[in-house]
């Protein structure tokens, strides 16, 4: 049952729960479930303010693949620190999606300084590995981190412009 603002539906079979990790669809689906209407509606409302005019300039295939990334990099990293057999797979995720997840940490240290909010799921999975995982918050600050660097990229080009106009 979704209340205004928790609690974390602990039993239920789509929630990543470090003791379950043998029961592979909790990898994936642990994103559909939010700790209330609080939770999420902030991920509606982000999803919606930046994820349409990031798919607007980029396309929903890139836009779809960050927000992956986002998510997988929550799991890589809460892998990573539970089972040292994953190792392997963080090294082949880092080099493949190495900027977002430089960024996304960016965010979530933003989002733990400024907000106060925890950090989401990747700050939690760092630093309480026995916390269990719901929501898309790996996503948000997934598509947080591509927005911010879609503005640095921008202002960049904007600025060589300028300074080849002059």
């Amino acid at each position: 049952m979704l209340t205004f603002n928790g609690p974390v539906p602990a039993k239920s079979v789509f929630i990543y729960r470090p003791d379950r990790r043998e029961e592979v669809w909790r990898f994936f689906l642990y994103m559909m479930l939010h700790a209330g209407y609080v939770h999420l509606m902030f991920n509606v409302i982000v999803q919606t303010l930046v994820g349409i005019p990031l798919e607007m300039v980029h396309g929903p295939f890139r836009v779809a693949l960050i927000y992956m990334a986002g998510i997988l990099a929550v799991l890589v990293v809460a892998a990573a620190v539970v089972v040292g057999v994953v190792i392997v797979v963080v090294v082949v995720v880092v080099v493949v999606v190495v900027v977002v997840v430089v960024v996304v940490v960016l965010v979530v240290v933003v989002a733990v300084v400024v907000i106060g909010n925890g950090g989401g799921s990747l700050g939690t999975s760092v630093f309480d590995m026995d916390a269990f995982l719901v929501g898309s918050s790996g996503g948000v600050y997934a598509l947080l981190a591509a927005h911010l660097a879609n503005v640095l990229l921008v202002r960049t080009v904007v600025q060589l412009c300028v300074c080849a106009a002059l």
